[in-house]
Parts: C-alpha cells; structure tokens; sequence
C-alpha cells in the first residue's frame, strides 16, 4: 500500500471513531486468494436517526487520492453495491464523512 493510501485509510479510521463506529480494513494485497474489486475497508456506523431507526448501517469505503478513479472490478463491485443498496464511498476521509453527515 502507498503511504498516501494508507494516510486516507487512518483518516478514514479516524472519521468512524467520531461516527461511533468501526473501520475494518479488508487486505487485498497480491489478490492471491482475493478477489479483483473488493474496497479496501468496510465500515459500521450507528444510525443518523436513532430515534426512527435504532439499527446500525455498513457500507464499503475505497480509498483513492485526489484524481484516481475506480478500475473496471472496483466499478462492478460498486455497482453491485448500488443495486443491493448498500453505500459505497470512494475518495477521501472527508467523503466518507459527508457520507455519515459529520
């Protein structure tokens, strides 16, 4: 992993501890027994609305620096996402943020 790579990942970390939830970072590295397109991290954050919806929400979150885009894998992965309706965020911390409405 780049060093830039691992900071967004630690400050992705860092954005789930405010959240109240956890970051767990799936490792790829070499894909020999993974699988082309799994996001690098997956997370669990307690509902926006507790009131309305006491249960907890997971998505999948895909570290990329300013300018990088999704490969082909990562763009079915993400779309698989979208038709399941779980979140799927790519970029920086600051995304995934937005994301959780800190």
């Amino acid at each position: 992993m780049r060093t830039q790579h691992k900071q967004i990942i630690e400050d992705a970390r860092a954005v789930m501890l405010v959240a109240g939830g956890q970051l767990f970072v799936l490792h790829q590295s070499g894909r020999v027994f993974g699988s082309a397109g799994v996001p690098d991290c997956l997370w669990f954050a307690p509902s926006r609305f507790p009131q309305a919806s006491p249960i907890w929400r997971f998505g999948f979150f895909e570290a990329k620096s300013q300018g990088d885009k999704l490969r082909l894998a990562q763009l079915a992965f993400r779309r698989l996402c979208i038709l399941a309706d779980i979140p799927y965020i790519s970029g920086r911390a600051g995304d995934l943020a937005d994301h959780l409405g800190l």
